[in-house]
């Protein structure tokens, strides 16, 4: 009994292509997966030997600055000076290893390393100064979320994410630029709008 005008013989054919078909793509996804996970496990791997010390060279970097922006005496500033240099080095360490694990960042990492130098630029203006700072605390923390989500989910960050990166980085560049060319907090305010 014919159907859909087909003989037996033929349906069975088409059911067999049909099935021929259906593990091969099979096949085909179950390569593409397995490929995707190697990937995101050596991402995991890479970053698992540095999330750690990423992390502690932002807190190191931001604290010591702000601290150094408090600190009064020679003395006093002077072994800020080198705390907050200690920090930006280890930060600057770190940068070429997460390079590739964390595409996208690169900039919010190296704006961040330029921090404590700008802090102690600014130690003759403090107002533009915790300018500078809330400024890269905000990029720290996009740079921090940025890690552990890259760390986590094995990939690097979004395009979105780096374009959040970049911007928070532009602006504290942008500030600090403004602060030194001209020490008139105003023009300084007007970035943070």
């Amino acid at each position: 009994m014919p159907i859909f005008g087909l003989q037996k013989d033929q349906l069975t054919l088409i059911a067999a292509l049909v099935a021929a078909f259906g593990v091969i793509i099979n096949t085909v996804l179950t390569l593409m997966n397995n490929r995707r996970a190697e990937y995101r496990s050596a991402s995991r791997k890479i970053l698992e030997e540095e999330i750690a010390s990423l992390g502690t060279a932002f807190h190191e970097v931001i604290a010591t600055s702000r601290i150094l922006l408090k600190s009064t005496g020679e003395d006093n500033l002077k072994n800020w000076r080198a705390k907050a240099r200690d920090a930006q080095e280890s930060l600057k360490e770190i940068r070429p290893r997460v390079r590739y694990p964390l595409w996208g960042i690169d900039e919010g990492l190296k704006t961040l390393s330029k921090v404590p130098d700008w802090t102690n630029h600014l130690l003759i203006n403090p107002e533009a100064a915790n300018k500078l700072l809330d400024a890269s605390d905000i990029l720290v923390k996009q740079c921090d979320h940025a890690a552990r989500k890259s760390y986590l989910k094995g990939q690097p960050p979004s395009l979105l994410t780096a374009w959040r990166i970049g911007k928070a980085s532009k602006k504290v560049r942008k500030i600090y630029n403004s602060s030194m060319q001209k020490p008139n907090i105003a023009e300084i305010q007007s970035i943070d709008s």
